[in-house]
């Protein structure tokens, strides 16, 4: 919510911070479901891998991005698949993406 700014003013700090919750305590959200968890996670690392290479709340840090697509990728992300190679691609834009949405609910 903070990301996109639904609902209260948009704040990258705060997102960032919620992302960094979220990957440390991901079961204490979902513990009825470890395939939730898993996507929850994926989502999570893959968010704030947007936000470490773009510089969203945080300052820009490539290297930082790619370890945190790496674990999204761990988790099942294909959306940090492609963010990765993003990192890698030359001329790559810093133009705010929107996040993927989550496919659980």
């Amino acid at each position: 919510m903070y990301y996109f700014g639904i609902g209260v003013q948009q704040n990258d700090i705060l997102a960032k911070e919620y992302f960094e919750l979220a990957i440390r305590t991901p079961l204490a959200f979902q513990p009825h479901s470890l395939q939730i968890a898993t996507e929850f996670l994926a989502e999570s690392y893959n968010s704030l891998g947007i936000m470490y290479q773009n510089g969203y709340g945080t300052r820009r840090n490539t290297k930082t991005a790619s370890e945190m697509y790496l674990k999204a990728i761990e988790f099942g992300s294909g959306s940090a698949q492609q963010n990765l190679a993003n990192v890698y691609s030359p001329g790559s834009t810093s133009k705010r993406r929107p996040l993927v949405n989550p496919s659980y609910k």
